[in-house]
């Protein structure tokens, strides 16, 4: 899947309009989202990777149509297509250099976006070089200033690329990227935009002993061929997904989450062999799926062995230090029986796979999506305590946590919070039965919710 292609197709196929605000600015939630929904019914803006609600503006990262099958990609900022203003455009801006010049933007490889307003943008110029830029300033008056460059120095090396699917930002001012050195190596930078660090790279020795052998991977469905599982936390430290081996000509690789801070990365967690004894303790034989928040704290999901050779899939929880803590097993979701709920993309072919994971919230609660055997229906469900439970039934019964609709499909990402903050979209069966299309935000500790965009 291309990046143009990386779209919401049902969002494509509803036509939807462009997002309508329905709360004051101050009562924003702070999330980052990805491809939540389309820009103008003809299609006319389309979302291509990243979009952020900040000071009452969607500023977003979208391709443009200017002919025939024949597109441009900008960021973009405003509440309507009537108001929508240009920030940055491929072909009609310049960016500035370290050296104090300018160069033409060729091509925008990716942008994130943090609610107070500050972003990260990937850019290609005229010349070849790849950049790194952040975005600062309040709307209508946004600056652009250089982080990165190629051939610039950078862990023995000179940067030569910037990964088109990486980039994470946080207002604290903490930034992080994979980017490509000349000498071919992938290796992840973080820090200040002033005192960037290379956080992870293949190579190093991790003080259990074990070696990285390449970044990301292997997640199931090789998704992390296109984006770096990894996570930017508030304190600028940053978590991402290896894989390591002991080093030896024959030894098995394993799968890791590393955590680096600023003096190396260590382990937090990582895979045992299947059939393993321990493994039905607290460590998966593979892992299907990650997610962070930004106080540092993870959520993984993957199945562990049974004695008698089978397997369950269980989530766990893991604190910003690395303390592992099992969540529930997949059997003990319960009800409905007919969707038969999984916590695991693997389990199901449904290409929603990514949908499927949960995050962790204070107090050891986790909280995620989970998809019936035919990835129709999506469900909200929450653990607590060791016990699994669902809060929405797909179309078997209304919620009362999305007003009495009938939420039958997590179409793209969701994303939440330690304080008990959700937010995520759905197409809803309503209750007179029309099919809607809204993305809410949720307290889950509270049961209530409320609509932050929908398709009208």
């Amino acid at each position: 899947m291309t990046k143009e292609t990386r779209t919401c197709a049902a969002c494509v196929s509803a036509g939807l309009g462009m997002l309508s605000l329905a709360v004051p600015a101050a009562a924003q939630p702070e999330y980052r989202v990805r491809a939540v929904a389309e820009f103008g019914g003809r299609q006319t803006y389309s979302t291509a990777d990243n979009f952020a609600i900040s000071g009452g503006e969607v500023r977003a990262e979208l391709r443009r149509e200017i002919g025939p099958s024949e597109w441009i990609s900008g960021i973009y900022a405003g509440t309507s297509l009537a108001n929508l203003r240009t920030i940055l455009e491929e072909g009609l801006s310049v960016l500035p250099l370290p050296d104090g010049g300018t160069g033409s933007v060729s091509e925008i490889l990716d942008a994130a976006f943090a609610p107070g307003g500050l972003a990260l943008v990937a850019a290609v110029l005229q010349d070849g070089r790849h950049g790194l830029w952040t975005m600062n300033g309040p709307a209508g008056h946004e600056t652009f200033s250089p982080v990165l460059i190629t051939g610039e120095p950078l862990g023995g090396s000179t940067v030569a690329a910037v990964n088109a699917w990486s980039l994470r930002v946080h207002d604290t001012g903490v930034i992080a990227a994979m980017v490509y050195l000349a000498s071919g190596e992938p290796v992840v930078v973080a820090g200040t935009p002033e005192a960037l660090r290379v956080a992870v790279r293949p190579g190093q020795v991790l003080p259990d002993g074990t070696i990285i052998q390449t970044l990301g991977g292997p997640l199931p469905g090789d998704w992390t061929a296109l984006e770096l599982p990894m996570w930017l936390a508030s304190d600028g430290s940053v978590r991402t997904v290896v894989t390591v081996s002991d080093g030896t000509p024959d030894a098995e690789e394993a799968t890791a989450v590393v955590v680096e801070a600023g003096e190396g990365p260590r382990t937090l967690v990582r895979t045992v062999s299947a059939g393993s004894a321990s493994a039905e303790a607290q460590r998966p034989f593979e892992i299907h799926d990650v997610r962070a928040t930004s106080d540092g704290s993870l959520s993984l999901v993957g199945p562990v062995s049974h004695a008698n050779g089978g397997f369950v899939v269980t989530v766990w929880s893991v604190t910003p230090d690395g303390e592992v803590t099992l969540g529930a097993r997949n059997s003990e979701l319960g009800p409905p029986y007919i969707y038969n709920p999984k916590f695991s993309h693997a389990e199901n072919p449904s290409p929603q796979w990514k949908n499927i994971g949960f995050v962790p919230f204070a107090g050891g609660d986790l909280a995620g999506i989970v998809t019936d055997s035919w990835g129709i229906n999506s469900f909200l469900a929450r653990v607590h305590q060791g016990n699994a439970e669902l809060l929405t039934f797909g179309l078997q019964e209304p919620s009362p946590l999305f007003r009495g609709a009938f939420p039958a499909q997590s179409y793209v990402e969701f994303a939440a919070e330690p304080g008990g903050g959700f937010l995520t979209d759905w197409g809803m069966g309503l209750p007179d039965r029309k099919q809607g299309y809204a993305v809410w935000a949720m307290n889950l500790s509270e049961q209530q919710s409320r609509i932050v965009v929908r398709q009208d």
